[in-house]
């Protein structure tokens, strides 16, 4: 899959996310950024996703999560909520409310700080699962700002354990 270009359709909109990760990992990004309603069509259950992230997360870096629930995601990735288990220490996962239609983002997004290259996805119709892919350093700082927008309105979700009786 390329760096930048369109994309259509379920399968398409997975691979583009699996490779968009791949590459954040390989690439020893500082920081990664996932964005999404729920986060069940992401491939959290790969195992080559899942080694990446093992092995970019040895290494002191932050996965920040921005979702409007996790729930749907505990079930569907039972191998990712292990991992975030193990990994409590380099995931922030936050939790906010669905925006309004005035000054909404992507309906969801992937990109990255701190690494080799500037890549980003956005998911721009999730019906058609129709988006892009881009390499250009000014969509990722919009992207980026917009999740510090989301951020400040937004809560700690998805704890690594619950606790209770």
């Amino acid at each position: 899959m390329n760096d930048e270009g369109i994309f259509e359709g379920r399968v398409a909109y997975g691979e583009a996310l699996r490779t968009t990760l791949l590459a954040l990992c390989q690439q020893g990004s500082r920081e990664i950024f996932c964005v999404a309603p729920s986060f069940v069509d992401w491939p959290w259950s790969d195992p080559a996703v899942l080694d990446a992230l093992t092995a970019w997360g040895r290494r002191g870096r932050t996965l920040h999560l921005m979702a409007h629930q996790y729930e749907d995601l505990r079930r569907r990735h039972p191998r990712f909520v292990q991992w975030r288990t193990t990994f409590d220490h380099c995931v922030d996962a936050r939790e906010h409310e669905p925006e309004g239609e005035e000054g909404r983002g992507p309906e969801a997004a992937l990109f990255a700080e701190g690494g080799e290259q500037q890549r980003s996805l956005r998911l721009l119709e999730s019906v058609l699962a129709r988006g892009v892919l881009s390499a250009q350093p000014a969509v990722s700082l919009r992207l980026r700002q917009w999740f510090d927008a989301l951020a400040q309105r937004s809560e700690p979700a998805f704890p690594a354990s619950t606790l209770g009786l």
